[in-house]
This record gives C-alpha cells, structure tokens and sequence, in this order.
C-alpha cells in the first residue's frame, strides 16, 4: 500500500511534491527509494520535519503514535484506514488536531468508488441498505478483526449516506483462520427507521453473479490518486476534508460497538 500511495502523490504533483519517505526496513528503503527515484528518510522524526502533510500507510496499531507525531509537528495529516486501533485513540487525535490547527483525512477510499460517485447529488432517503463485502485470504490485515479490516468501509459509507442516530446494533461473528472474527455480520438499526444488514467475510470465493437494478455513467478514476488531491484541496482551501478524522471516528466507534456484540454473544454460546 505504502507503495502505491509513492505513485499516486507523484502523480499528483499539481498537489503535492514528494520529499520522501521513511520505512522501518533498511532493505526496502533502499529498494524503494531506488525505484521510485524518491529520497528515503532514516527516521520518522527526520521526514516529519522536512514535510507539510505526512501520509501514514502502516499497520493499524501503528497509527497513533505516528499521528501524534505528526500533529504535534504541526503537520497535516493522511492516515489510512482505520484511524486508529481503538475509538479512544481516534477521540485523542481529533482533540489534538483541532488544538493544533491541522487537518486529517481517513483513507476510506470506498468514498471515490467511481460506483459511488455515480450518484452525484441525488438525495437519497435510504430505508433499507444490503451490502456484503467478501474477500479472498490476504494475511495482511489479519492483526485485526475483519470487522476493522473491511466492513469498516460499508460502515463509513452507511454513515454518510443515512443522516440519523445509531439506535440498536445486533452482531455475530467467527474466527476461522486467524485470532480474530474472520466473517462477521451486522444488523445496524438507526433512529430514523432505517436498518442496514452488512456482511464482511475475508475467507470467501469470489463470484461473478450480480443484480442488475442500473447502471450510471462511471468515470474511470484512481480512487487512491483522488482522495489524496481532495486532502490537498481540504489544506490549500481550507475546508473540511472529504473523510474527516471526525468521519473516522464515528465509522471505527461503530465497528467497535459491533465487535463488542460480538463478543457478547459469543460469551453466551
């Protein structure tokens, strides 16, 4: 991932220009730097100084501390998603941010779907949302529940689109090929009437068989390239970014009262 986002920012230079980059390992760091003719950083501190927004591609129970950094430099910043690894943290940095004056913006990139942004501005009222996300095994991302992992996407995106309350959440879920629930499910019912089944497994086959309702117009995008420009965008014009840290917040507090009934029922069993 980290990788990718070098492309995007260097392809992105009406936006950004890339001082940079810093990894943990010696090897990669020249590797990378090497092949992508980008300076490399012996130390997170050493990249911090020398940038005006740091974007944080690193594991999940990272985030924090590197965010914390970051913002207290008086940096902007980028941090993939999750924000953080727990709610408690995510409520820390957006307290922080907001002292120190930056912006950050969570890398739910499901926002830039070009399916998503199809819709444009139609007001949608939406009263009953089905989504299932399942994925093939990757041992990346497996330091969390799949709750975390890939459901958080749908969660985010529930989010936006249904302007009411969180009422009542009823979940389940399983371990199967690591410590964490592997397969989980989620029935969210929100104050306004609307409920939301959502399904996120990372140990399924995938099939090719769709529902055809419609089909807009989809522009070609690189979601990745496109979430980084509008953080730019947030910075030079001051505006709120597009997955605020407040939109991160609120999308990992909901996994987190998911993963809780999951908990729950599985000490009934």
């Amino acid at each position: 991932m980290g990788k990718i986002h070098l492309k995007c920012i260097k392809q992105a230079d009406a936006h950004y220009t890339l001082q940079g980059f810093y990894d943990a390992d010696a090897a990669t760091r020249e590797k990378v730097s090497a092949d992508f003719g980008a300076p490399a950083f012996d130390s997170v501190a050493a990249l911090i100084e020398a940038v005006d927004v740091v974007d944080i591609v690193t594991p999940t129970t990272t985030h924090f501390e590197l965010a914390k950094q970051a913002i207290q430099a008086g940096k902007h910043v980028f941090v993939e998603k999750p924000l953080t690894n727990t709610p408690d943290e995510a409520k820390a940095l957006l307290e922080l941010s907001q002292a120190r004056g930056v912006k950050i913006q969570v890398g739910h990139v499901e926002r830039f779907n070009p399916a998503l942004l199809a819709l444009g501005d139609m007001e949608l009222a939406p009263m009953f949302i089905e989504a299932h996300r399942l994925a093939t095994f990757n041992p990346r991302g497996t330091d969390v529940s799949v709750v975390l992992d890939l459901m958080i996407h749908d969660l985010d995106i529930l989010l936006s689109m249904v302007d009411s309350p969180v009422k009542v959440v009823n979940a389940s879920g399983v371990a199967v090929v690591s410590d964490t629930p592997d397969i989980a499910n989620a029935r969210i019912e929100f104050a306004n009437g609307c409920v939301a089944n959502l399904t996120a497994s990372r140990i399924s086959n995938r099939g090719t068989k769709h529902i055809h309702i419609d089909m807009p117009s989809i522009a070609n995008t690189n979601a990745i390239q496109m979430e980084l420009q509008t953080f730019a965008d947030s910075i030079t014009q001051d505006q709120r970014p597009l997955v605020s840290g407040e939109d991160g917040y609120q999308a990992l507090k909901l996994a987190y009262d998911i993963m809780a009934e999951i908990d729950r029922r599985s000490a009934d069993l």
